[in-house]
């Protein structure tokens, strides 16, 4: 019988869990997983799963790190004396690793080797009953490296299937992608699978390995592959390699889907741009084969004349305006040139403007449930219309309505600004149980410094960590002045309750008078730990 000793041992399983969440749909349901992930230099708390792997396999961390080296050895020291502390000093050190950073390197070690029995067994007990999702990763990776000679054919698929189960957790899909195709044993069924119940940073990874060979399989990546959950612009660029993207813009008539697909690669392809200031750095002719921009989105505004009677439309032609627009106001003529820009600047606009959208904004301000439509909201104040009385008297009727205070605090009127601030006071109380409620009272309050104090201490003092990260975003971006005794005595409660080690590294630099850098990042550490 084995002793409940083993640190791997004491907490909930991770597998359990997202075995425990997978839907009927075959989507993983839950949002996050019972452990904490481990913290990045983000100054914004990324709670998306597989954000952290994303952001970390982007720095040059990557390289030349001393990771591999260092699991690497602690691995052999249990593979060669697999005793109970050699295994629990590589658990720790595993815990405290990114295994995006060594995952790979400790792969070109092993391969070369012969996986210990011993080794092997640890390793599938970490699979299985880890409470903490890098013991998992790790113990994915060794799964990998199992799969190539496995103990009989019957244990391989078992093993396969626990596998392909996980990659519907996003949090795990690309190590369970990198340990099949590793070990030679990932079908495109497989795979096809896989991105059909992603829709975050596991669908990209997942796009990622994939190869769109069939026409169907390039229709479906033009339709759905730049809807996702998580900002990547970077996905227009999969698309326009593999999607066929101007020959489909050459045909006579779209798809609604097909419309809309393309018009999202075409605004994560702006965006794309725009991550690049006057294109430095950029060498788009070894990045995407050739793609003529301006003839690209002049076909897309023919069809989109199809496509203006909805909200949901609109939005998009709006978008692609706004996006138009930035490129021109930054001058990024690399791809397209000034004249070209202006035109469908104003193409675009034709197509919105040609209908008279108050009426129908108007009457789709709520939805049939009672609930707001955020969308409605946004095109209205997008489109200058003044609506913030009628607005008012819904959050009246439903101060539950709370995601109408991000709309309504967007005001430049001091009078109306406050009037609704003091509304939202009266109903703190409440708002302050709510996981959802003070996100849209925070988020206006940036740039605002001095403004709705109360709600910034709510927000520090909460239960949820991410209301927590609300608060200090507010507070990053007001001067140190405006950081009050009181926020302080606040601040120094949220560090206490905090459950991510970033929130309680950004409280330190808050109370220190700093804000995170990416750049100095590291400097900044030091400075603490002194």
């Amino acid at each position: 019988m084995v002793k409940k000793t083993e640190p791997w041992l004491q907490g909930q399983s991770i597998f359990a869990y997202v075995q425990d969440n997978i839907g009927k749909d075959g989507f993983f349901q839950a949002t996050s997983l019972p452990d904490r992930a481990m913290a990045t230099t983000d100054s914004v708390l990324s709670l998306e799963l597989g954000a952290a792997d994303a952001y970390l396999a982007t720095t040059e961390e990557i390289e030349d790190n001393p990771l591999g080296e260092n699991i690497y050895e602690a691995l052999m020291s249990y593979s060669s004396t697999p005793t109970q502390e050699n295994a629990v000093m590589l658990y720790l050190g595993v815990c405290g690793s990114p295994c995006i950073i060594y995952h790979e390197s400790l792969v070109a070690h092993l391969q070369t080797e012969k996986l210990n029995p011993a080794l092997q067994k640890l390793a599938l007990s970490w699979l299985y009953n880890a409470p903490q999702r890098e013991a998992v990763k790790f113990a994915i990776v060794i799964a990998g490296l199992i799969l190539l000679n496995p103990k009989n054919k019957k244990f391989a698929e078992k093993l396969k299937q626990d596998l392909l189960m996980l990659a519907k957790c996003e949090e795990f899909t690309c190590y369970v992608l990198f340990a099949l195709v590793l070990s030679s044993s990932l079908s495109d069924e497989e795979a096809w699978d896989i991105m059909q119940h992603t829709t975050g940073w596991g669908k990209i990874c997942c796009m990622e390995e994939y190869d769109f060979a069939t026409p169907k399989e390039k229709e479906w990546l033009l339709c759905h592959g730049a809807d996702l959950t998580v900002p990547y612009p970077g996905i227009a660029i999969l698309i326009l390699k593999q999607g066929q993207l101007q020959e489909a813009l050459a045909r006579p008539q779209l798809s609604h889907n097909l419309y809309s697909g393309i018009l999202s690669t075409i605004h994560n392809y702006l965006l794309f741009l725009l991550n690049y200031e006057n294109g430095d750095n950029l060498d788009l002719e070894e990045e995407i084969p050739a793609f003529d921009l301006y003839t690209a989105i002049k076909q897309l505004l023919h069809h989109a004349t199809k496509y203006t009677s909805t909200l949901e439309d609109i939005a998009g032609l709006f978008n692609l305006a706004e996006l138009l627009t930035a490129m021109a106001d930054n001058q990024h003529w690399q791809q397209i040139s000034s004249n070209q820009c202006h035109l469908l600047i104003s193409e675009t606009e034709k197509l919105i403007f040609k209908k008279n959208w108050l009426p129908v904004i108007m009457s789709q301000l709520l939805r049939k449930d009672g609930s707001v439509n955020n969308l409605a909201v946004s095109l209205a104040l997008a489109l200058h219309m003044d609506i913030h009385l009628k607005l008012m008297k819904l959050l009246r009727e439903d101060p539950a309505r709370t995601e109408l205070y991000f709309f309504l605090l967007q005001t430049d009127d001091k009078r109306r600004f406050h009037a609704v601030l003091n509304f939202a006071k009266k109903h703190l109380a409440e708002y302050a149980t709510s996981q959802e409620a003070l996100k849209p009272i925070l988020t206006a309050l940036s740039n605002k410094p001095q403004e709705g104090t109360e709600f910034i201490i709510a927000g520090l003092t909460s239960i949820y960590d991410e209301i927590r990260a609300y608060a200090l975003n507010v507070l990053e971006s007001w001067p140190q002045t405006a950081i009050t005794s009181e926020i302080k005595v606040a601040l120094i409660k949220a560090k206490a309750m905090s459950q991510h080690p970033l929130l309680a590294l950004r409280v330190d630099l808050l109370l220190k008078k700093k804000t995170i850098n990416l750049d100095n990042f590291i400097e900044i550490l030091d400075d603490i730990k002194e």
